[in-house]
């Protein structure tokens, strides 16, 4: 198993132990990003399209720090592209 699955299942764990309400007010345009990204992830709410974001850039960031690399895409045509995280 990977350590970028092994890092979202933890973070995903975490997740569940404590809960903290937050309300948001969102625009529209971040709505329907969210939707999207929803429907694309098969999340089954908005929370948890949220926690998977959150998982994964937490994942992107901490291999950044921790090795100081760099994180690359590989593409359908073999291609390497540069992914910035900031």
């Amino acid at each position: 198993m990977s350590h970028i699955v092994k890092t979202i299942r933890q973070l995903f764990s975490e997740a569940r132990d404590v809960s903290k309400t937050i309300h948001l007010d969102l625009p529209k345009r971040v709505v329907d990003r969210l939707d999207a990204v929803r429907r694309l992830n098969g999340a089954s709410s908005d929370i948890e399209t949220i926690q998977r974001a959150l998982a994964l850039y937490d994942t992107l960031l901490t291999i950044k720090q921790t090795d100081g690399g760099e994180i690359h895409i590989h593409t359908n045509d073999g291609r390497y592209k540069k992914l910035e995280i900031t």
